[in-house]
């Protein structure tokens, strides 16, 4: 229908003694969608190797939100991360 929308996508490091540096990306990232024009939706995906209400997590939703927060009844998954087991055990 001709609507514009930024459609973006990451993949932050996973280690736990990466935090530091997922929170930088996801800083980096919010300072580039801030510079974004207003009018126009931004869509973010990807791998963010962080839980709700982590550093990272709040780094990006200081600029962005969670639209899995702003439905009313979220559908998918909740659990994603399986370690490679077939058997998700962590929301991220």
């Amino acid at each position: 229908d001709g609507r514009r929308f930024y459609f973006m996508n990451t993949h932050l490091p996973y280690r736990d003694e990466d935090e530091p540096r997922r929170v930088k990306g996801a800083e980096l990232i919010g300072t580039r969608v801030a510079k974004l024009p207003a009018d126009l939706p931004v869509v973010l995906t990807g791998d963010f190797n962080s839980e709700p209400g982590g550093d990272t997590y709040k780094a990006f939703t200081r600029v962005l939100q969670d639209t899995r927060t702003q439905v009313k009844a979220p559908q998918g998954p909740r659990l994603t991360f399986h370690d490679f087991t077939g058997k998700a055990t962590v929301q991220l």
